[in-house]
């Protein structure tokens, strides 16, 4: 999901001609963290450029807004405060046909280069002199095959192999940078609230299941506590035939005090005395701890219905109401919830594409049949659009509402478009289209990935207009490429 070459090339096109001889006026350490920005100042407008280098996330372009600042800035924007307040931008420029880019900055005929490698799990941001040595970096030193550290001649990576043409997820002119940098923001939102939401996913099952056990631990324990009385008066009979039990019994047959048969089971370990005191102890805690018992189980079953109420909410939780279900799970156990959260900071890899539709709508679209289940299953809310081509292997394509909102003509042709062109019925020009909300698809115990049963649909059949297609294809926001359209998805 991080920028494309093609794409840095042209927010380095962009970025040379409208920041030409600005002044950096201010660094700022965003909350965000993994980011800098640089707010420079222009004739007669300030300009905010944001450059982030969070893994799966490299982005540089400007902002429309100035970003929340961190209470704690890091030690490479003190750096960047100290040495480049108040210099020219000169020149920004992609080196090698990478994914790397150079920003000149003058001050006193002095330059120094901001360099910032947006590749990845090794992307960083470097400071060198005019002679290029590094003065400081945000991370330390990521790769295995340079050396990199201050006060050493910055390396660059090696040339990448040639490359096909990539398609950039906007067309190149004046504002392209801010277009894209608006298209990230939404994608790099909805990576968040899907971590956001597999992480309390995560936390609430992990603590369902440590809640279940609880529950048949005490429930065995409460079978056991019913059995005091009996075990009283097991210890009674034994009292009674003391002479008639010898060392090393391990089942004694004898009767009850009302005539009936009875085999009482004995450790042979102990004398005949030893068991008996045994067994009255036994009974004795047990009927101790019956109230208490039955106390705890009460609140477990309470806990674990409030535990399963919550994992219900997480389906169908707006984004704004995922911190607050965070937050009541933390109080629960804060440890599984920092584990939960930990195993979702690296970037959630998206199973769909995206593409903006009709009515400022996003279609999702799954990548392939795997990628289809995860889709319709964890990325969905109950109230969106869901719909598939008749009869042959697809992409589900899943469009988010608003409760209660319902699906315009123009909506539901603009996701018809994009479901008949990822599927086997591309090359038709009318294809059957299924279509319904998101809860009444459901996936078949033991069925084959991307397989789903519908329990209620509409259909309409789509005649397919070319122009139509190729616009909704062309506003592509995932920036993967559409190279696997070719495959088949079930």
């Amino acid at each position: 999901m991080s920028f494309s070459t093609s794409e840095i090339n042209v927010v380095t096109d962009t970025l040379n001609h409208a920041l030409s001889n600005t002044l950096v006026r201010k660094v700022i350490s965003p909350a965000a963290g993994n980011r800098i920005c640089l707010e420079l100042r222009g004739p007669g407008k300030n300009h905010y450029l944001q450059i982030c280098v969070a893994h799966s996330f490299c982005s540089i372009g400007r902002v429309e807004q100035k970003p929340k600042a961190a209470e704690v800035p890091v030690a490479f924007v003190m750096l960047l405060r100290k040495m480049c307040i108040n210099c020219a931008v000169t020149r920004v420029a992609q080196l090698n046909n990478d994914r790397i880019v150079s920003i000149t900055l003058t001050r006193n005929n002095v330059d120094l280069v901001l360099l910032c490698e947006l590749a990845g799990r090794h992307a960083n941001l470097f400071l060198l002199d005019t002679n290029g040595v590094i003065l400081g970096m945000l991370h330390a030193n990521q790769s295995h095959r340079r050396h990199l550290i201050a006060k050493e001649p910055y390396q660059l990576p090696a040339s990448p192999p040639p490359q096909t043409k990539q398609n950039s997820r906007v067309e190149s002119g004046d504002g392209a940078d801010i277009k894209l940098m608006t298209l990230y923001a939404q994608i790099e939102r909805d990576a968040v609230i899907s971590q956001k939401r597999i992480a309390a996913n995560r936390a609430v099952t992990a603590l369902l299941k440590k809640q279940k056990a609880l529950v048949e631990n005490l429930t065995r324990d409460q079978q056991k506590a019913a059995q005091a009385d009996n075990l009283k008066s097991d210890a009674y009979i034994v009292q009674a035939n003391l002479q008639k039990i010898a060392r090393g019994t391990k089942r004694f047959d004898t009767t009850d005090f009302e005539g009936n048969p009875i085999s009482i089971t004995l450790n042979p370990i102990l004398s005949a005395v030893e068991n008996m005191q045994a067994m009255f102890e036994k009974a004795g805690r047990l009927g101790r701890a019956t109230a208490k018992i039955d106390e705890r189980l009460q609140n477990a079953m309470i806990e674990e219905e409030n535990l399963e109420s919550i994992k219900r909410e997480i389906v169908d939780a707006p984004p704004d109401a995922l911190d607050d279900l965070l937050g009541r799970l933390s109080q629960i156990n804060r440890q599984v919830v920092q584990r939960a959260r930990k195993r979702t900071q690296t970037p959630v890899r998206l199973p769909y594409r995206q593409y903006p539709i009709f009515g400022a709508h996003t279609a999702r679209v799954g990548k392939s049949s795997k990628d289809n289940d995860a889709l319709t299953l964890r990325h969905a809310t109950p109230n969106d659009l869901w719909l598939h081509v008749r009869g042959v292997p697809g992409s589900h394509v899943v469009v988010p509402l608003g409760r209660g909102e319902d699906p315009t003509p123009d909506l539901l042709v603009d996701a018809a478009h994009l479901a008949a062109h990822f599927s086997s019925a591309r090359n038709d020009d009318h294809v059957e289209i299924i279509y319904t909300r998101r809860k009444y698809v459901q996936k078949p115990k033991g069925a084959a990935p991307g397989s789903v049963r519908l329990l209620k649909e509409k259909t309409f059949v789509l005649k397919v207009e070319p122009n139509r297609l190729r616009q909704l294809l062309s506003d592509q926001w995932s920036g993967q490429s559409n190279s696997a359209e070719g495959k088949k998805k079930t």
